[in-house]
């Protein structure tokens, strides 16, 4: 009997380090997308200041 509440109490343990490293996963590759998705509207707007600056009109928005 304690054997059996020795591995419940084990196989709980490892579910909830799975999910806290699911969930650190998550965060991080959330945490990338946004960068680039920022990363991406900076670039656009140098092009787009660039574009006024020449007298040109700027490029379309994707």
């Amino acid at each position: 009997m304690a054997q059996a509440k020795t591995a419940k109490a084990q196989t709980t343990a490892l579910r909830e380090q799975q999910s806290a490293a699911r969930d650190e996963t998550r965060r991080e590759a959330s945490a990338e997308i946004f960068d680039s998705m920022r990363q991406e509207r900076r670039e656009q707007g140098v092009v787009r200041a660039q574009a006024g600056e020449a007298g040109l009109s700027s490029p379309p928005a994707l």
